[in-house]
């Protein structure tokens, strides 16, 4: 994640480390420890993804007119 307007070559650079960090054996040894299950995506495949779960658990949301949580 980065502030929208960051530039594309700072993103694919933070995506790039992101992704070496997470798939190196001690990055996924450290996450798995944490109870956090690895999974990267490189930064347009992660932003497909989180559009694609929004429209769907959206809609999920309106048609069962589920209230906010307070």
């Amino acid at each position: 994640m980065a502030p929208a307007g960051t530039p594309q070559a700072v993103v694919d650079r933070l995506s790039a480390e992101v992704g070496k960090i997470i798939t190196s054996p001690a990055g996924r040894d450290e996450l798995v420890r944490l109870a956090v299950e690895p999974d990267f995506r490189p930064a347009g495949d992660l932003a497909a993804f989180m559009r694609s779960e929004l429209d769907k658990w959206g809609q999920v949301v309106r048609e069962t007119h589920m209230p906010p949580i307070e």
